[in-house]
């Protein structure tokens, strides 16, 4: 309930960090990874994609059946939609100011949040509320669609290493403008490029951005999962 009324109920938006030490409010709010480093104003970010925490508030509705998780989830849910870019591939940062070729991605955000508007749409459907069936089942598949259309690595398999070098054919560098799928990330170590897991100004060497990263992997084969086991319910 402590993330319910900080977070979400006062700004619909997430930040990265809460401390509340016990049986106290809330005494700071940080964005440990984000655009706005340690700025104790709520902003909205792509870690509140990323993260999916926010979506897991439809869980929380199946669980205890209270229509607040669930308007929260959707309120959220919505919010993110609202906000993403033109091709849909969401920003390291809902603030970060937008230069093609230079503002870093992240493509885990988009796979993250593909599973959770998945989860959700079953809720609501659940629920036997007035939204259409395919709200939340379309955006999730327009953002599995721009992470793989922006973002897939080119294919790697043993046959591309050498015997003699094992590992002289892996590890391709990439950077925010390589394209998805060409022989420019041929060694690429994930399935998908462009992902971020912090680039805040302050994280100096802790910065990483514009990377695979695995939980993005991850989710993009859970969120296609969740889309064969849904495939029955639209027929």
């Amino acid at each position: 309930m402590t993330t319910f009324e900080n977070v979400f109920l006062r700004y619909m938006a997430r930040w990265n960090c809460l401390e509340k030490p016990a049986a106290a409010d809330v005494v700071a709010a940080l964005q440990r990874s984000g655009q706005h480093g340690k700025d104790t104003t709520p902003h909205p970010r792509t870690i509140f994609l990323r993260c999916p925490l926010s979506l897991r508030f439809a869980q929380f509705y199946s669980f205890v059946e209270d229509l607040s998780y669930l308007e929260t989830a959707k309120r959220t849910a919505d919010y993110s939609i609202d906000h993403l870019p033109v091709d849909s591939l969401p920003l390291w940062d809902f603030d970060a100011p937008y230069v093609p070729g230079v503002t870093p991605r992240d493509s885990s955000s988009a796979t993250i949040a593909a599973s959770g508007l998945l989860i959700l749409q079953q809720q609501v459907n659940k629920c036997g509320g007035s939204d259409s069936k395919q709200e939340y089942t379309q955006a999730a598949i327009t953002l599995i669609e721009s992470a793989i259309k922006l973002a897939l690595a080119s294919e790697i398999s043993f046959a591309d290493l050498a015997a003699n070098k094992p590992n002289a054919t892996l590890g391709a560098i990439s950077d925010v403008a390589t394209p998805a799928n060409t022989s420019r990330s041929q060694g690429f170590e994930s399935i998908l490029m462009h992902g971020t897991a912090n680039n805040n100004p302050d994280a100096g060497d802790g910065r990483s951005f514009d990377t695979g990263l695995i939980y993005g992997d991850y989710y993009l084969l859970e969120a296609g999962n969740r889309l064969l086991g849904m495939q029955d319910v639209y027929r």
